[in-house]
């Protein structure tokens, strides 16, 4: 599942693919481009790591945002040694990274904030051009006995990602990989795995 192939517009296919030799635990998250509906395909590109040098990172099926040309993933990225908030438990950030697929090259990133202790998740273009993301979250009074037990927060942005809303928590624990879909009348289907409950 976490292959599903991503339609670019047109005949441009992406898809998620592992270096032989690889596995999901040892992922360089690797991405290939067609640009005939399938019929042939890129070598594997390493996903670059971010300006400041860190990994962009996932364990789920990507679901970027496409429009206009681009693709805006939502990746993770581990926090460095010396970031204060490690004292508080956290260790990832969400990170948007967008891809240029016309001229195979990555954009600027955007970061959500670390306190909101999330990793990855989706967003969708809502019928008014506001960003709606939902996204896997660990709370400070939830125990995190595996990762099974983080759970999910909503936000939304009004300037293309640049600030967000507070955040809503909708599960503090068990329910994680959220996917959301805008459906024809304009509401939002989030779909995720329950791992606990």
């Amino acid at each position: 599942y976490r292959c599903t192939p991503v339609n670019l517009g047109g005949d441009h296919l992406l898809l998620r693919g592992y270096p032989v030799g690889h596995s999901d635990g040892t992922d360089t998250q690797s991405l290939c481009l067609s640009h005939d509906a399938g019929t042939t395909w890129s070598e594997l590109q390493p996903v670059p790591h971010l300006p400041d040098g860190r990994p962009a990172s996932t364990d789920v099926a990507l679901h970027p945002l496409v429009e206009n040309g681009r693709a805006s993933f939502v990746f993770y990225a581990p926090l460095t040694e010396d970031d204060p908030a490690r004292h508080d438990g956290i260790r990832t950030q969400t990170v948007i990274y967008p891809f240029d697929f016309n001229s195979a090259t990555w954009e600027a990133p955007t970061f959500l904030p670390v306190a909101w202790r999330t990793s990855e998740g989706s967003i969708v273009r809502t019928q008014d051009g506001t960003l709606a993301g939902a996204f896997r979250t660990s709370q400070p009074a939830i125990p995190e006995l595996s990762d099974h037990w983080r759970g999910i927060l909503t936000s939304r942005s009004t300037d293309d990602g640049r600030t967000w809303a507070e955040p809503t928590v909708h599960s503090l624990y068990g329910h994680v990989h959220t996917h959301l879909t805008v459906l024809p009348d304009g509401r939002l289907l989030m779909t995720f795995a329950a791992r606990i409950g």
